[in-house]
């Protein structure tokens, strides 16, 4: 046998963790990799860029 009891209730642990951590940590990241890509952008492709954000249904993006 390879494993322990002990073992197989780690990698749940782990696994309920990476659950927990994850989305509200992708979520709260996304934005920040995102706006940098927005503001380097030629204005042609900002465009283009914020009608497939929309077209997602990521909700509104902020125009300045």
């Amino acid at each position: 046998m390879h494993g322990t009891p002990e073992d197989f209730g780690e990698v749940q642990q782990r696994y309920l963790l990476r659950l927990a951590v994850t989305r509200p940590l992708l979520l709260v990241s996304a934005p920040r990799g995102d706006h940098p890509a927005f503001r380097v952008a030629l204005a042609a492709a900002r465009a283009e860029m914020r009608s497939r954000v929309c077209a997602a249904g990521c909700g509104p993006v902020v125009r300045r």
